[in-house]
């Protein structure tokens, strides 16, 4: 009829496990009497108020609750405090499972079975450990649970951002339960809530969130350049002073290769919800593929390579059609099995020096990124949302303001991503060269940012260069990464603009090529007999 909790070191050095005194009597009572020993506590008033039966002036030194209320000390004393922050809010209190589509727990003996779905988030079965939205962050899948929303009622982002919070925090802990390590049970997960604006808040609260994120990310890049050229030093405090997010994120659209900076450019000209949602997943898609044809360069580029990893290049798995139709899904997939050779290769003393060689860059940063399992899974989650939004009915589950605010979520993730790497890289198209003393002096057109003009340079390499291919490489590398021609810079047929066009399918033995930014001319077939090769490498 009475638990007193213990001090955690009541019984050390022996023990430092959570201990208690319970009071058992041959009369039931109906409630229960809890308290707490410690330090700070007077042992008597406890004593007077177990006896008498009656509450204490403070918690810990008596409280006669529910006995089906009690778990543990802890876990009370946490739902008291989750009260009082509750009580001075404005926001209905909603219990997860009533948001929640589907909660996917991890299948034992898999090395990560979550799957990326739009409208998710990871939330710890472990207190102490933090909850993301971004699977690469998980160490260990069976620590987690990953809760799917209902996206007309709560935006993952908010529901992870929410459970981040002090309140957030104590709500996971008051589930958790355990003497040496506190979990969450499956059971425990119906019992958590969430203080939840209407979903229009959640998006204004998302959108603020990243524009804090922008102006962090500008600082950040700032921080970096302030101690790499300090003779920039006024410069550098003059943009400080003159930042803004939409300046920030103009600067990084203008950083990144055109085939994708010219897409994100229709974004943030379209006003109408419909066109900006449009814009973006081609923004994405363009990404997959343009991050698929770098990998696929990579390891098509030397024969060596292209023997030792023949089975990831070209796996068994896959159909000889795949390359004939390609899809969204299909480039993400490529991308996605080729950057976990990188990572491997990365891993391993011996092949780390190899891959260097095979990407062209001693850019350790460029390498981890463009193969990292966080890119690919912001990808992943990009052609969810688009897949969603092929299917009919979408429209009545979830309006394209919705859509668009989970793409801009993604987006958001992706610049977090990339970051600055783009900006010692460069895309070019050479124009002409000289050679001497074993040296080409190569006039190139850099194709950065989303202006229709482009800047042109000169490169030193010690190999030629074809003017009918595209490079990619930092400044002063000798030797630029010759990309596959799954990707081509061409001069609209009705005016002088440059257009760029990605491969799409064949039609009999044409290739198709679409532009995502042209609006002139979206689809074309065009010959290649260089693309012709590379596709037969795939069928054979």
């Amino acid at each position: 009829n009475a638990i007193v909790s213990l001090p955690s070191n009541a019984l050390q050095p022996a023990t430092g496990v959570n201990t208690a005194l319970f009071f058992i009597s041959h009369e039931e009572t109906p409630d229960l009497f809890i308290g707490h020993l410690s330090d700070a506590v007077d042992e008597n008033s406890m004593l007077h108020n177990l006896i008498r039966r009656k509450n204490g002036a403070i918690l810990e030194t008596g409280q006669l609750v529910n006995p089906d209320e009690y778990k543990s000390w802890r876990q009370y004393s946490l739902l008291v405090e989750i009260q009082e922050i509750v009580k001075h809010s404005k926001f209905p209190i909603i219990k997860l499972e009533e948001i929640a589509f589907k909660f996917n727990f991890h299948k034992k003996g898999e090395d990560n079975s979550f799957e990326d779905t739009p409208n998710s988030f990871f939330l710890p079965l472990l207190e102490h450990l933090p909850v993301t939205s971004v699977s690469a962050e998980i160490t260990n899948p069976s620590h987690y649970v990953q809760v799917v929303l209902k996206p007309e009622q709560a935006l993952a982002d908010y529901v992870a951002g929410y459970f981040s919070t002090e309140a957030g925090k104590k709500v996971r802990a008051s589930l958790a339960s355990g003497n040496v390590i506190t979990k969450i049970s499956k059971l425990d997960l119906f019992d958590a809530f969430v203080l939840l604006p209407a979903i229009e808040v959640q998006q204004k609260v998302i959108e603020t969130h990243r524009t804090m994120r922008e102006l962090s990310y500008q600082l950040q890049k700032f921080e970096k350049d302030l101690f790499k050229r300090p003779d920039q030093v006024e410069k550098i405090k003059k943009d400080i002073q003159k930042l803004d997010q939409k300046e920030s994120f103009e600067n990084w659209v203008e950083s990144l290769p055109f085939p994708m900076a010219s897409i994100l450019r229709r974004y943030q000209a379209s006003v109408e919800i419909d066109k900006k949602l449009e814009h973006l997943l081609q923004f994405f898609e363009a990404t997959a593929e343009f991050i698929a044809i770098i990998l696929l360069s990579v390891y098509l580029s030397d024969s060596n390579a292209m023997s030792t990893y023949h089975d990831i290049v070209f796996p068994k798995v896959e159909k000889k059609g795949d390359i004939k139709v390609t899809t969204f899904g299909y480039w993400v997939k490529t991308g996605e099995r080729l950057a976990k050779q990188t990572r491997r290769m990365l891993g391993s003393p011996n092949e780390r020096s190899i891959c260097f060689e095979l990407f062209h860059t001693n850019s350790v940063d460029f390498i981890q990124t463009i193969s990292g399992k966080e890119l690919f899974e912001t990808l992943n989650r990009a052609t969810g949302i688009r897949n969603r939004d092929a299917h009919s009915g979408i429209k009545a589950e979830l309006s394209n303001s919705k859509r668009l605010s989970l793409a801009e979520s993604e987006l958001d993730k992706l610049r977090s991503i990339f970051s600055t790497i783009f900006e010692d890289l460069i895309l070019f198209a050479p124009l002409s060269n000289q050679y001497r003393d074993g040296i080409f002096t190569n006039k190139i057109t850099k194709l950065n940012g989303s202006h229709q003009i482009f800047f042109e340079d000169y490169i030193k390499t010690i190999i030629p260069l074809d003017a009918e291919k595209l490079y990619l490489s930092e400044k002063n590398e000798k030797k630029p990464l010759e990309l596959l021609p799954f990707m081509k810079m061409l001069k609209s047929p009705e005016s002088e603009k440059i257009a760029c066009y990605f491969y799409s399918r064949m039609e009999g033995q044409t290739p198709a090529w679409v532009s995502y930014h042209y609006e002139g001319q979206p689809e074309i077939e065009l010959e290649d007999q260089e693309l012709l090769k590379v596709i037969k490498l795939f069928e054979n």
